[in-house]
């Protein structure tokens, strides 16, 4: 169906549920596919820090999602009383794991968690990586953007903690 606007433009009306469907569906037949030639699936860990109602449905939506294409998910739930250290542990942690190929840590974090030193850990990280691998910037860390003011999202950060705080030491 197409519709005529009081400009001139016209628009055609699209139904996104068939759309997402479909996109799934190539997804889950990809992902399939390397399951049977490498023997591996993608694997996502999501950080929660407190119990926001709506951060915990923005999870379970992302985890549902991901259900339904294969991949394995791992949630660390963090109290919201949790320290900075504890949560880049946990980050460090994942980051180790081989089968993990993604990390969400799931803003906002409370208050005494520096959103910012978060992420100028994993920029520095990155940043160092890339430059000793000369790979490029845009195939290792993606971050999602949301109208709240910042990043909503934190995905595939390589953290190294000793490095990333020796780094962040000598270049602030």
């Amino acid at each position: 169906m197409s519709c005529k606007a009081a400009n001139g433009n016209s628009a055609r009306i699209i139904d996104g549920k068939p759309i997402a469907k479909d996109i799934k569906f190539r997804i889950a037949g990809e992902i399939q596919r390397m399951n049977a030639a490498i023997g591996k699936s993608p694997g996502l860990a999501v950080v929660l820090v407190g119990q926001r109602r709506d951060s915990k449905t923005y999870i379970n939506i992302k985890l549902r999602a991901c259900d339904e294409v294969g991949i394995a998910t791992m949630v660390e739930e963090l109290p919201e009383s949790c320290t900075e250290s504890e949560l880049l542990d946990v980050v460090s942690r994942f980051n180790e794991d081989p089968s993990v190929h993604g990390i969400i840590v799931q803003l906002p974090l409370p208050h005494v968690i520096s959103t910012l030193l978060l992420q100028t850990l994993l920029v520095f990280d990155f940043l160092q990586e890339s430059l000793l691998q000369n790979n490029s910037v845009s195939s290792k860390v993606s971050k999602e953007t949301t109208t709240g003011g910042g990043l909503s999202n934190i995905t595939k950060c390589k953290v190294r903690r000793n490095s990333i705080l020796s780094s962040l030491s000598t270049k602030i």
